[in-house]
């Protein structure tokens, strides 16, 4: 990451403020995507950054253009076949949880308002959880900074295929609000001509 970029994200920061929960549906309290906008889309445009979201068959991502760079962040759908309005809850829901991750917006106390698109669709009657369900939860670890491991142990499973569905869908809600592991590395753009320079002027001094 260039540090202009880490600097303008500093800048960034500093002037983001808390955002409130305003919101009640049914047991939980949310911000809606609007709302979030409100508050933080003049401190990021001033800034420079243009937010663009491009929504797929497999999810929504989330760009944040600079001048100096670019950054990402994406959520895949948990579902194959939801009802239009349950889709529209599940875009909704990744939009804002894409910008709010990639500015550590800070929700205060905030809940899901994507469940009701986890909740359109009931258990198989194996209650095994689904390939769809898993690779949300890795995506989501990965986003975060935690590790397969530390789920199978919360879980008390030998692998996290193993993972009912139930238990899969409740891996996905906790981590949806989960805060970002303090040891998650930050990855760093490599450059690739510098590296292809440096093996150039290895090789010349052999």
């Amino acid at each position: 990451m260039k540090p202009e970029l880490i600097k303008a994200l500093l800048k960034v920061q500093k002037e983001l403020p808390v955002v409130e929960r305003t919101t009640k549906a049914y047991n939980y309290k949310y911000t809606p995507l609007e709302e979030v906008w409100d508050k933080v889309g003049k401190v990021l445009t001033d800034n420079g950054f243009a937010i663009i979201n491009q929504i797929s068959t497999e999810g929504v991502t989330t760009y944040a253009e600079h001048e100096h760079g670019q950054l990402t962040s994406h959520i895949d759908f948990t579902h194959v076949d939801l009802k239009p309005q349950d889709r529209g809850s599940e875009i909704t829901y990744a939009r804002r949880y894409n910008l709010t991750a990639m500015f550590n917006i800070i929700v205060k106390d905030e809940d899901d308002d994507g469940s009701s698109a986890h909740k359109a669709t009931t258990a198989p009657k194996s209650n095994k959880s689904t390939p769809r369900q898993l690779k949300f939860i890795r995506d989501l670890l990965k986003d975060k900074g935690y590790t397969e491991k530390q789920m199978e142990i919360k879980y008390e499973v030998a692998n996290m295929s193993d993972l009912t569905y139930d238990q899969a869908s409740q891996a996905i809600e906790g981590l949806k609000n989960a805060p970002i592991n303090p040891n998650k590395k930050v990855e760093e753009d490599i450059d690739t001509d510098e590296i292809a320079e440096g093996i150039r002027k290895m090789e010349e001094g052999k």
